[in-house]
């Protein structure tokens, strides 16, 4: 199958489109407790980019699709795609004040022992090292470290050398800021983004067109309800007052914008009210960190591949 590569086309001669620690009978502060959850996500990270390769959710977005009865369209994407391994969230340096200990009669906290401190400080380092290995994991499968920021820059900067990618900005905090417009013929499938480390199996926007003329379009990861269920929905309920985990939930409730198409072909059905201006028809969704519904929408052209 065909699909537009780097939301561009591609034609035969040219390139159109990642335990609670019981030394001592004390345990780790909350810090002790969210560079698990960042080994965790690592690890299953991992797993993420064998099975799924999914990476990137939207922030603040316009994002826009204009297909014709012809095939003729345009693709626009104006605002945030945020990283979902931020690098704020790497283990910070370990400090003795990280530990805490607990008095096994009633439960209290009370101060550490030396050997407990020490015990608490190797666990730590443990973690961390587990943390780094796993980081070190990603960056040799998708050939860059998305924890570090020089790698951010320069994917920004090798993104603009694609069709379509106008602007691309990193602008810290695992946020990129773009500025994508894309025209075309749809003559085979077209997604949104691919990035050529991290291609998603989940993208924002997918077009896919029959032999027959039928288009399907579905804004899956503009909603971001699959990321949600597969990163939040597995999370036990015990640790979900854990900073990590809301710290995972804030990123994925930052999707806030608008996903439009516009068309002067014939609607089979669409998940959302429509408006009519002369000959064109516009669907229009909007969409939050709480959006529970994937837009869909089904067009069919006048004219075959």
């Amino acid at each position: 199958m065909y699909q537009y590569s780097l939301g561009a086309a591609r034609t035969s001669s040219e390139t159109l489109n990642r335990n609670p620690d019981e030394a001592g009978g004390g345990r780790l502060q909350v810090t002790r407790k969210k560079i698990v959850h960042v080994v965790r996500w690592g690890l299953s990270g991992l797993a993420c980019i064998f099975l799924m390769g999914c990476f990137f959710t939207p922030g603040r977005f316009q994002s826009e699709l204009d297909i014709r009865r012809d095939g003729r369209f345009t693709y626009s994407y104006v605002g945030e795609i945020v990283f979902l391994i931020p690098e704020q969230y790497a283990p910070p340096p370990w400090s003795d004040a990280m530990a805490v200990c607990f008095g096994e009669q009633n439960g209290g906290q009370r101060p550490c022992t030396q050997p407990e401190i020490t015990n608490k400080r190797q666990a730590y380092k443990e973690e961390a090292q587990r943390e780094q290995e796993a980081g070190e994991d990603v960056s040799r499968l998708i050939g860059f470290n998305p924890l570090e920021v020089k790698a951010n820059v320069k994917l920004a900067a090798d993104l603009e050398q694609y069709p379509g990618w106008k602007r691309v900005t990193y602008l810290g905090k695992s946020t990129f800021e773009v500025d994508y417009k894309l025209s075309g013929t749809l003559d085979r499938d077209f997604v949104f983004p691919v990035i050529p480390q991290a291609q998603m199996a989940m993208p924002f926007v997918n077009v896919a067109r029959s032999s027959k003329g039928a288009v399907s379009i579905s804004a899956a990861g503009l909603a971001s309800q699959q990321l949600r269920k597969l990163i939040i929905g597995q999370t036990p309920k015990a640790d979900r007052d854990d900073p990590y985990y809301l710290s995972q939930q804030s990123i994925l409730s930052r999707a806030n914008g608008t996903f439009t198409v516009i068309t002067d072909s014939t609607i089979v059905s669409a998940d959302s009210a429509k408006s009519q201006s002369g000959a064109l028809q516009r669907i229009q969704w909007i969409i939050d960190g709480n959006t529970s519904e994937t837009p869909q929408i089904e067009l069919r052209l006048e004219t075959q591949p």
